[in-house]
C-alpha cells in the first residue's frame, strides 16, 4: 500500500512539470523517455525482490507515466492537424483509448498465464521488453514542427507551466472542462471500489467477477471506438455533461435494485467513459495552442488525480459507515451536487467573461 501511495504521490508532483518537458523538448522524446523508464522500472522489479527496489521502481513508474500523459494526446492532435483533418481527432483519440483497453485486457490474461506457468515476476520481464520496443518506435515518430526550430517559442521552461495555468484561467470553457474532468476521474476511481462491493453484495461468484469486469472494459472500448459519431448529434460540452451524469444514474440504479439484475446498471459507467475521455481531450485540444498543448493536458490529468487523492479517502470512510445500497445512493447524490455546482459556477464565469468582453469592445 505504501508503494502504491508512493506511485500516486509521484504522479501528482510530476504531472505538470513533465507535460512541459513534452512541450519544450518534443512529444516523441517525452514518449520515448516514458517508455524506456517503464522498461527500467519493470526490470528493477524483475531483478530485485526486496522492498526498497520496489519503492524505487514505483517512483520510476510514476515519472514515466507522467512523461507519456499529455504527450500522447498532444502528439496525436498535432499530427492530425498537420494532415489537415483536425476534426478527425476525436475519432482517432477514441480508437486509441479503445485499443488501450483491449491491450490491457489481453495483457492481464496473458500475464496471469505467464505468472502461473513460469514465475511471478516473468510478466514484468515481458513488459520491460515491450516497453523498450515502444520507446524505440517513439523515437522514430516524425514530429510536427512547432516554431522556427521545432521547439516552443517559450525559451524559459518554467514559463510553460505558468502559461498553462494562465491559459486555463482565462478560458471559462477550459475551467469547466477541468472541473468536470476532476469530478469524472473521482467517479471512475470510486466506482472501482463500489463495483466490487456491489458484485459481492448481489452474490456474483469470484470466478465470474473477472469476466464481468473484462466485459465492462470491452464495452467501454467499443463505445470509445465510435465516440466521434456522437458529435454528429450533440455538442462536445453537452456530451461531457451527459457522460458525467451517467455515473450518478448508474449508482442510483444499482442502489435501488441491489439484485443480480442490477449488474446491468454498471454498464452505464463504461458508456460514460467511452464518450467522456475522447470528447474531453478533443475539446481541450481545440482550445489551446501547440506551444503548451501537452502542459495543459497534463494539468487536466493532475486536476483529476489531485481531486481523487483528497476526496477518495473521505468518500471511502463515508461509504463504509452505511450499508451498500444507501452508500450508492449517497454517492449518486454527491456527484449530482458537484456537477450542479460546476454548472452554476460555469454560468457565473461565463457571464463575467461576457461582461469583460463587452466592456473591452466599448
Amino acid at each position: 500500500m505504501v508503494a502504491e501511495s508512493c506511485y500516486y504521490a509521484v504522479i501528482v508532483l510530476f504531472e505538470v512539470p513533465t507535460g512541459a518537458v513534452a512541450d519544450y523538448f518534443g512529444r516523441s522524446r517525452s514518449l520515448a523517455a516514458g517508455a524506456f523508464g517503464t522498461s527500467l522500472a519493470c526490470m528493477v522489479i524483475y531483478c530485485f525482490d526486496s522492498y526498497v527496489p520496489l519503492l524505487v521502481a514505483q517512483v520510476i513508474f510514476g515519472i514515466s507515466t507522467t512523461l507519456m500523459s499529455g504527450a500522447d494526446s498532444a502528439f496525436l492532435y498535432d499530427t492530425v492537424s498537420a494532415m489537415g483533418v483536425p476534426g478527425e481527432y476525436t475519432k482517432y483519440e477514441g480508437r486509441s483509448y479503445a485499443l488501450g483497453l483491449l491491450s490491457t485486457a489481453g495483457s492481464v490474461a496473458v500475464g496471469g498465464f505467464m505468472a502461473q506457468r513460469a514465475a511471478l515476476a516473468t510478466p514484468f520481464l515481458a513488459n520491460a521488453v515491450v516497453a523498450a520496443m515502444a520507446g524505440v518506435v517513439a523515437l522514430t515518430l516524425p514530429e510536427v514542427q512547432r516554431g522556427t526550430d521545432g521547439r516552443t517559442r517559450h525559451r524559459v521552461y518554467w514559463r510553460l507551466i505558468g502559461g498553462a495555468f494562465v491559459t486555463v484561467r482565462r478560458d471559462p470553457a477550459l475551467v469547466m472542462v477541468m472541473l468536470s474532468y476532476a469530478i469524472f476521474v473521482t467517479c471512475t476511481q470510486v466506482a472501482i471500489w463500489l463495483n466490487q462491493m456491489f458484485l459481492k453484495h448481489v452474490g456474483v461468484g469470484v470466478q465470474y467477477v473477472g469476466l464481468l469486469l473484462a466485459s465492462l472494459s470491452l464495452f467501454s472500448g467499443l463505445v470509445s471506438w465510435n465516440a466521434y459519431r456522437w458529435q454528429r448529434w450533440l455538442q462536445p460540452a453537452t456530451l461531457i455533461r451527459a457522460a458525467l451524469l451517467l455515473y450518478p444514474l448508474s449508482f442510483s440504479a444499482a442502489g435501488l435494485f441491489a439484485a443480480p439484475a442490477g449488474v446491468l446498471a454498471l454498464y452505464l459507467q463504461p458508456l460514460a467513459k467511452g464518450v467522456f475521455f475522447p470528447t474531453c481531450r478533443a475539446m481541450v485540444n481545440d482550445r489551446i495552442g501547440a506551444d503548451s498543448r501537452a502542459t495543459v493536458l497534463s494539468l487536466l490529468s493532475a486536476a483529476g488525480n489531485v481531486t481523487f487523492i483528497f476526496c477518495g479517502p473521505i468518500l471511502g470512510r463515508l461509504m463504509d459507515a452505511v450499508p451498500l445500497p444507501p452508500a450508492l445512493l449517497i454517492a449518486a447524490g454527491l456527484v449530482v451536487v458537484a456537477a450542479g455546482g460546476v454548472a452554476i459556477l460555469g454560468r457565473r464565469i461565463g457571464g463575467r467573461a461576457s461582461e469583460r468582453q463587452a466592456g473591452g469592445e466599448r
